[in-house]
């Protein structure tokens, strides 16, 4: 396991479906370790968005 390294560049190359893969692979992780951090699962989940539109849009200026 490359922890996402390789859908990572495919990524950065233009190829959509690395993000794809990335957004399934840590979607739910993500979630509840912010979780923890805010306690509510619906503010986790926005901030979990939120955090895939921003990797999504800083990678595609």
């Amino acid at each position: 396991m490359d922890n996402g390294v390789s859908s990572y560049r495919r990524f950065l190359k233009g190829d959509e479906e690395g993000f794809v893969e990335i957004v399934r692979d840590y979607k739910d992780g993500l979630i509840l370790y912010l979780n923890g951090f805010v306690k509510n699962i619906s503010v986790a989940e926005e901030l979990t968005e939120d955090t895939f539109v921003k990797l999504g849009i800083k990678n595609r200026i």
